[in-house]
């Protein structure tokens, strides 16, 4: 194989890749804002729902999110003007905010499961059992679940 050989192949798999995640993102992208929320805060809201009863500081959500820390507080207050999260101090220090889920924002991501689980089912539905679970541990590979440190963290 040529390097001109493996530059084309090299080439489509990251054409592949970004189709693929092209056509995810549009067709969660009408689902998710079918709930009157955006990609972003839909990501918060799956976010805090991993974490759980605690929730996770402000500064652990800025690491998640692809977007500027003032960004983020702005997202935040939006979310908790629609009831969907809630901030508090921290116990051992004041200046370290909290950020949970409300029951609102917890029946809110109910509410969605099943559009998006339905939307990502969908786009695997023409590969058999054993085609995805290739298709896991091959983009699992390519993209590992753990970012390196300057980056943020998968999209949920």
């Amino acid at each position: 194989m040529t390097d001109r050989d493996t530059d084309q192949i090299e080439t489509q798999v990251g054409t592949a890749i970004f189709r693929a995640r092209r056509r995810l993102i549009l067709g969660l992208r009408s689902i998710i804002h079918g709930f009157n929320v955006t990609g972003a805060q839909y990501r918060v809201l799956k976010d805090l729902d991993k974490a759980g009863q605690n929730g996770l500081s402000q500064i652990e959500l800025s690491r998640r999110i692809p977007t500027s820390k003032p960004n983020v507080t702005g997202l935040l207050k939006r979310l908790e003007a629609a009831n969907l999260i809630e901030r508090e101090a921290g116990e051992t220090d004041a200046r370290v905010k909290r950020v949970r889920l409300t029951t609102r924002g917890r029946a809110l991501l109910e509410q969605m499961k099943g559009p998006v689980e339905a939307a990502s089912r969908e786009m695997a539905d023409g590969l058999t059992e054993s085609e995805k679970k290739d298709l896991i541990d091959l983009l699992s590979r390519v993209a590992p679940s753990a970012p390196p440190k300057d980056e943020p963290g998968p999209p949920a």
